[in-house]
């Protein structure tokens, strides 16, 4: 009947074998009968969680349930989980904490997961079926934090193998506030945090079972970074063309992109907020500052308070720094223009103050030409344009074995930006052409669109 049971969950004899899943009788006393039978005594047994003692007497933990026997990292059985064959409850039962388990302190298969040589990521799971599921269709570096909310220790331990972790707890509230309770764990020891949303109220055993291995890879590809996360949950219940709805997701919403330390990330979040609601851009900005400045006033700790950045109004865009960096490379790095040359052209350069200067270097260079920095600093009159020009010029750089790899990451966001820049334009164009009827220039348009759209995605 246990084994029926394992094959209709679509467990199959080899991971059964590897993570040596049994059976528990149903009776009250076989485990103690067998233990006995071995020289164990009562008290051992009740010490190691699996017996219980109670005013009834005596009897075994686990009566007719799948077991599951829980390994520490060097693959030596620390405990035993059961799950029941029907609904009833409770439908885990983990052994009780011992010398040598702790709940908090152990993740269920890490044994399997570090005999891999090389560990990028780490995908966390609610339960044991999860990742026993996961484990069998290839996927080998799942672990599940043992039916317990995550901890520090849960975290240390992971941090030892990878920085990378994907969260992929159940669907349900439960599992999503847990999510929620988990990123703020990890966050806190610096680890690279990203949420596996699995659809449809399932968990991922449930999922792989209907779907199959190839979509639950791409659920993992399209994994939300944890800010998005958060962004997600505030908005969720809420529908933002209700007036109330609307103000109360944007100041949940501040409240989450004020809490970032990176001033770039903060523009991103706080221009898709926009966007996203209709409200001004400078308002949203404004309560972040005021915000930021509370978060700083409350805090007495001098590290997190330089941490916290002034004022964002003076924030710049990602594709103006990275436009300023190269550009900044070519002044400080002629030789490298060959590089730059045959991989980014001046009119990919959206910034104006930019894409004039980089019509310049590009002619100037090959023939040598000095570069004058007082021209280009007196040229323009503007505050904007002024504080453009001097980044470029003000730009510290790093030893020249990192400058060519960071210049590379620069120009592709340079040319991402430039992409969805022509990208939006063109729908904006096709758009116009549909409300006019013109079909054909509108197909015409469709057609470069899609050009367009693979070029970025190569990228």
């Amino acid at each position: 009947m246990a084994v029926n049971y394992l094959y209709s969950r679509g467990i199959d004899n080899k991971i059964i074998n590897r993570f040596g899943l049994g059976y528990s009788l149903n009776e009250w006393d076989a485990l103690l009968k067998h233990l006995k039978s071995k020289g164990y005594s009562e008290n051992d047994m009740i010490i190691a969680g699996l017996l219980i003692k109670s005013d009834k007497g005596i009897y075994d933990r686990f009566r007719n349930r799948i077991m599951f026997p829980i390994f520490d990292v060097k693959g030596r059985v620390i405990a035993f989980g059961g799950r029941v064959l029907d609904d009833s409850k409770p439908k885990y039962l983990n052994t009780s904490e011992t010398l040598i388990f702790e709940k908090g302190k152990n993740l269920y298969g890490l044994n399997y997961v570090v005999k891999n040589r090389n560990i990028d990521n780490i995908i966390v799971v609610e339960g044991y079926m999860d990742c026993i599921k996961l484990h069998q269709y290839g996927l080998n570096n799942v672990v599940a934090s043992l039916g317990t909310a995550l901890t520090i220790e849960h975290a240390k331990l992971l941090k030892r193998y990878t920085n990378n972790i994907y969260i992929c707890y159940d669907a349900d509230a439960a599992g999503q506030a847990a999510t929620l309770r988990g990123i703020e764990i990890l966050e806190s020891m610096g680890l690279n945090v990203k949420v596996i949303i699995v659809p449809s109220g399932k968990d991922p055993d449930e999922f792989v079972k209907n779907y199959g291995i190839d979509a639950f890879k791409k659920l993992i590809e399209n994994a939300l970074f944890i800010t998005d996360y958060r962004l997600l949950k505030a908005k969720e219940g809420k529908n933002i063309k209700n007036q109330f709805d609307k103000v109360k997701y944007v100041n949940e919403a501040i409240d989450i992109i004020s809490k970032l330390r990176d001033d770039v990330l903060i523009q991103h979040y706080s221009e898709n907020l926009s966007d996203e609601t209709g409200i001004s851009l400078n308002i949203i900005i404004d309560k972040i500052n005021k915000n930021r400045t509370n978060i700083t006033s409350k805090n007495n700790n001098s590290n997190i308070r330089n941490n916290i950045k002034g004022n964002i109004y003076n924030l710049v865009p990602a594709n103006k720094k990275a436009e300023a960096y190269v550009l900044s490379i070519l002044l400080h790095n002629p030789s490298l223009y060959e590089k730059v040359f045959s991989n980014i052209k001046p009119e990919e350069f959206l910034t104006d103050v930019y894409k004039e200067l980089a019509y310049d270097l590009y002619y100037k260079i090959p023939k040598i030409e000095d570069i004058d920095k007082e021209y280009y600093l007196n040229k323009y009159q503007e505050q904007e344009k002024i504080e453009d020009i001097a980044r470029v010029f003000s730009y510290s750089l790093d030893e020249p074995a990192n400058v060519e790899n960071i210049m590379y990451d620069a120009i592709k966001t340079i040319k991402r930006f430039y992409l969805e820049n022509k990208i939006n334009s063109l729908k904006n164009e096709i758009k116009q052409c549909e409300q006019q009827n013109d079909i054909h220039k509108s197909l015409q348009l469709m057609q470069n669109l899609i050009e367009l759209q693979k070029e970025l995605d190569k990228i």
